[in-house]
Order: structure tokens, then C-alpha cells, then sequence
């Protein structure tokens, strides 16, 4: 696993100027959302998976790990440089993308270290488990948004993916915990010109990482 720290750059501004489809096709546009949200439920699988008791515990250390690359440098610590509106900048170092989660007992959303996060499902102690999640049509993404530079110029954009997840848990002794939360999945999409061989010119491709998974309410199911 790469664990060099990543630098991403972040542009903090109370009024937003919206990059509309000069910069990107409409199409491209929606392709890069289906993929945004393809990526949230390839998350949300490997969630539901590695919660699963019935799995092996072996099988479910591999979705935790298939589930951290998803995420911006495998959920290893990154950098952050954020630049305000009068211009200045700071560098805050982050120690890896976070979850945040809430119970029916206490909504106020919590947020700890995704690897932590994952730790924490397979180490549950419910009897069964059931999650789910929204299916993919049913996901709202919103626009995507210019976000700076990385470290190597590329241009950054951001985007979020708004979802729910219902959670099921039996306990040995027959109580059952329901919930659904709503959550929203914050997405990094760098785009770059490859030059292809074959061709011989040059195309747009598009890597997209999760960040940081926000609670936006809970309630009973």
C-alpha cells in the first residue's frame, strides 16, 4: 500500500463561480456523475459485505481493503493547501478521509478515520446484519464544480453524491436495531490527456477518488 502523503488542493470561496459546459461537455458532465455514483455503490457493496457475519473474516478484511481504495490515497494521510477568498493559504495536513456516523440514541453525526469506520463493522457484535443502500438511479449527484490543481497541475474537480443506507441488526438474544440514514459522499475528479499509441493522439481521462462521508439525518425505519 502507498503510504506517501497526497496533496490536494482546495479553493474556499463564499461566492462560487459555477464552470459550466464550456469546460466540459453536457455529456461528459453525466457520464462523470454515473460514475461518481457507481463508485458510491461500489462503496456502499463492500460496506454491506464486510458487516456481513455470516462471511469469513478473512473475506471481509478483503472488501475492507477493495473498500480503501476507493478513497483518496487509500485513506492514508494527505495534505491539504486551501486558498480563501483574499488570497491566502494554508497547508493542513489531514490524517486520512473520514465517516461520519449517527445512532437513533444520539443523531448528533460523530466523525472518525474511515479505516477506523470499517474496523468497527466487521468487528460488530450483532448476531445478522442487513445493509442497504440507495440504487444507483436514485442517487442525486450534484454539479460538478471546478476544486484547483493537484501536485502535478492536473485539474481538480468536486462533486457530492447524496444516498441513504438502512442498517438491520439482530442480537443474539432476538433485539433488533433499524435505522436509515442519509448521507452524502463527497467525490474528486481529476481529469487528464493520455496519449494513446494506437492513435496517436491525445484522450481525456477521468480518475475518480471518495472523500470525506457526511451524515445529513437519521431516523427510524
Amino acid at each position: 500500500m502507498n503510504n506517501a502523503i497526497k496533496i490536494i488542493f482546495c479553493f474556499v470561496l463564499i461566492s462560487v463561480i459555477q464552470i459550466s459546459a464550456t469546460a466540459q461537455t453536457a455529456q461528459e458532465m453525466e457520464m462523470l456523475k454515473q460514475r461518481a455514483k457507481e463508485k458510491v455503490k461500489i462503496l456502499n457493496d463492500n460496506i454491506s459485505f464486510m458487516a456481513n457475519p455470516q462471511k469469513e473474516i478473512k473475506t471481509r478484511y478483503r472488501y475492507k481493503d477493495a473498500a480503501q481504495r476507493l478513497f483518496i490515497n487509500d485513506c492514508n494521510p494527505y495534505t491539504e493547501i486551501v486558498q480563501y477568498r483574499d488570497g491566502h493559504k494554508e497547508t493542513v495536513h489531514r490524517d486520512g478521509v473520514k465517516m461520519e456516523t449517527a445512532s437513533l440514541r444520539n443523531k448528533i453525526p460523530v466523525s472518525k478515520p474511515m479505516k477506523e469506520y470499517f474496523r468497527a463493522l466487521i468487528n460488530m457484535t450483532y448476531k445478522t446484519v442487513s445493509i442497504e443502500s440507495t440504487d444507483i438511479a436514485d442517487m442525486r449527484v450534484s454539479r460538478l464544480q471546478p476544486y484547483g490543481k493537484d501536485e502535478n497541475g492536473k485539474t481538480l474537480y468536486v462533486c457530492s453524491v447524496y444516498f441513504e443506507q438502512s442498517f438491520i441488526g439482530y442480537r443474539r438474544e432476538g433485539r433488533a436495531y433499524k435505522d436509515i440514514t442519509h448521507k452524502w459522499c463527497v467525490c474528486y475528479v481529476t481529469k487528464d490527456e493520455v496519449y494513446d499509441e494506437e492513435t496517436g493522439e491525445y484522450e481525456t481521462e477521468y480518475i475518480i477518488s471518495l472523500g470525506d462521508v457526511h451524515v445529513e439525518s437519521i431516523q427510524k425505519m
